[in-house]
């Protein structure tokens, strides 16, 4: 067990946690009390811990056995704030000076009319573009701990598909694509940035935690967006269509929705609980009107040939649609 300490006091020393936090840790290592952790997908502090210091190849296996008895202790845990944080420090530390760095570069030439991409990566940020090339350039720069991990990249029948594995610690994704419509773009990142620009998209869902999501010029048909600890940002949107449909959820983050044309038909409905909603479109007539919740059409919406529906619910953030 003196290793197990050894680590944890380093770490100390070395400012990669708070005394608070390595209390926490030391007092599990010798059964005192629980440990009260927060589980980020199928990995919470146990998992990484024990992971980290089977890796630390002069730790004899005596760990294991004082691994087994945190285990014991942390039955039952609850969720705290500052578990997943220890955990991801905890994994940075031990795999520090430890990684892979690679840049790879794909063209793919055989485009149709249409394409899908998928793209989903945890730190890291991922940016689509429009080119004025004919084929897809996939610029991949990411990097990797010792004991492996990767970037997928496969792109078959019109399908672009880019996903990162655990070993992969931090990415950055660049896809530049041909003046082509895509059919279904699905983007997912933890810690990172989602960009798109110039694209005409047709069924786009967007997901993202501790990152913002930031749209520009883009033509959609529908579409779900939804962050954690993120902004949503889309300017200059633009609805060449009898329906667009737009629903953005978030936790913890703002909604700034700009439309190019100002004279679309608009039926919204805007709800924030911590937070003020804002509408700045000409002819709004407002069913529902308050600071939090906002819910109307402009007056041209039944007629109008180019219609955008908007739904927006934020549990702490400001919304606004211009």
């Amino acid at each position: 067990m003196e290793e197990e300490k050894m680590v944890v006091l380093r770490m100390l020393e070395e400012g990669k946690i708070t005394a608070e936090e390595a209390a926490i840790l030391l007092e599990a290592l010798e059964g005192r009390r629980e440990v009260n952790l927060q589980e980020e997908g199928s990995f919470n502090l146990l998992d990484k811990f024990k992971e980290r210091m089977t890796a630390l190849s002069d730790i004899p296996k005596e760990v294991e056995k004082g691994l087994d008895k945190i285990e014991e202790k942390i039955e039952g845990i609850k969720k705290k704030d500052f578990g997943t944080s220890i955990a991801d420090r905890i994994l940075d530390f031990i795999w520090e000076g430890r990684e892979e760095k690679l840049e790879k570069d794909f063209e793919f030439k055989d485009v149709g009319e249409s394409i899908s991409l998928k793209i989903a990566v945890a730190n890291g940020n991922i940016t689509l573009k429009r080119w004025d090339k004919d084929y897809i350039r996939t610029k991949v720069e990411y990097a990797i701990r010792s004991r492996g991990g990767g970037l997928d990249v496969k792109y078959e029948e019109n399908y672009l598909k880019i996903v990162g594995d655990k070993g992969v610690k931090k990415a950055e994704i660049e896809v530049y694509l041909p003046a082509v419509k895509c059919d279904e773009v699905k983007l997912e990142t933890v810690n990172g940035e989602i960009s798109a620009e110039d694209l005409k998209m047709k069924k786009v869902a967007l997901k993202s935690i501790n990152s913002d999501v930031d749209l520009k010029d883009v033509c959609l048909e529908e579409a779900d967006i939804s962050t954690v600890n993120g902004d949503v940002s889309i300017h200059n949107l633009k609805v060449d269509l009898q329906k667009v449909f737009l629903k953005i959820d978030t936790i913890n983050g703002d909604v700034e929705v700009k439309l190019e044309d100002k004279n679309v038909g608009v039926y919204y409905k805007l709800k924030t609980i911590a937070g003020d909603c804002s509408i700045n479109l000409p002819g709004t007539s407002q069913a529902t009107r308050n600071r939090h919740y906002l819910k109307g059409n402009t007056k041209n919406y039944r007629e109008s040939e180019k219609k955008l529906e908007i739904h927006v619910n934020s549990i702490s953030g400001d919304i606004t649609l211009e």
